[in-house]
C-alpha cells in the first residue's frame, strides 16, 4: 500500500512537471516568436523609413537642380529685356506660368522670350509674343524660336502694333491649314518681301496671303 501511494505520488509530480514543462516550452517559443516578428517589423519600418527618406532626398535635389536650371535660362531673358526690377519679376512669373500650363520646356520658353527681347519687343509685350510663339511651335511645322525670329522681323518692317501679333499669328495657321503651304514657307516668303510690301501700303494679312499664293 505505501508503495503504490508513492508511485501514486511520483505519477502526480511527474504529471505536474510535465505540464509545467509543457507551459514553459510553450511560453518560450510564444516569446521567441514575439521577439521575431517585432525583429521583422522593426527591419520593415528601417526599410520604410530609409526608402522614404531616400525619395524625399532625391526630390529635393531634383527641384533645386530645377531651380539652378531656370535660374541660368532666365539669366539670358535679364540681359535681352530692359525693364525695372517690378517687370522682369512679373515676367518671370508669366513665363514660369506659362511651363505648367503649356507642353513646354522652362528652356524653350526662357529662349523665345530672350529671342524676343533681341528683337526689340517691348517689355510689357515679351510675355504675350512668347505665350503665341509657343503656341506656333506646338501647332506648326516652326519652332517656337523660328516664329519668334520671323515674326518679330516681319513686325518691325510692317510697323505691327503688338496686339495684333495674335492675329497674325492666327492667319498663318489659318493658311498652312487650308493651303498647299506649309507655315514656315509662308513665314519665309513673307519675311523676304514684307519690305517691298509695307512700301505699297499691304497690310500683315495681305502679305501672308500673297506668300500663300506665290
Amino acid at each position: 500500500m505505501s508503495d503504490r501511494r508513492v508511485r501514486v505520488l511520483l505519477d502526480l509530480v511527474a504529471s505536474g512537471f510535465q505540464a509545467g514543462a509543457a507551459k514553459a516550452k510553450q511560453a518560450t517559443d510564444d516569446l521567441i516568436g514575439s521577439m521575431q516578428k517585432n525583429e521583422q517589423a522593426a527591419r520593415n519600418v528601417s526599410t520604410t523609413m530609409l526608402t522614404a527618406g531616400t525619395a524625399i532626398l532625391a526630390g529635393v535635389g531634383l527641384t533645386a537642380k530645377a531651380a539652378m536650371d531656370w535660374e541660368s535660362q532666365f539669366a539670358g531673358v535679364r540681359k535681352t529685356v530692359d525693364g525695372t526690377g517690378e517687370q522682369i519679376r512679373a515676367l518671370e512669373g508669366d513665363l514660369r506660368g506659362m511651363a505648367r500650363s503649356m507642353a513646354t520646356s522652362h528652356e524653350e520658353i526662357a529662349a523665345t522670350a530672350e529671342a524676343a527681347g533681341q528683337l526689340g519687343v517691348a517689355t510689357e509685350d515679351v510675355a504675350s509674343f512668347t505665350r503665341t510663339m509657343i503656341m506656333l511651335g506646338e501647332t506648326t511645322n516652326l519652332t517656337a524660336d523660328e516664329a519668334a525670329t520671323s515674326i518679330a522681323q516681319i513686325s518691325n518692317i510692317m510697323g505691327t502694333a503688338a496686339g495684333d501679333v495674335d492675329r497674325f499669328a492666327a492667319t498663318l495657321v489659318k493658311l498652312g491649314n487650308n493651303g498647299a503651304s506649309t507655315e514656315a514657307e509662308i513665314l519665309n516668303l513673307a519675311n523676304r518681301i514684307a519690305g517691298a510690301a509695307q512700301i505699297v501700303g499691304m497690310s500683315e494679312q495681305g502679305v501672308l496671303a500673297l506668300s500663300n499664293a506665290m
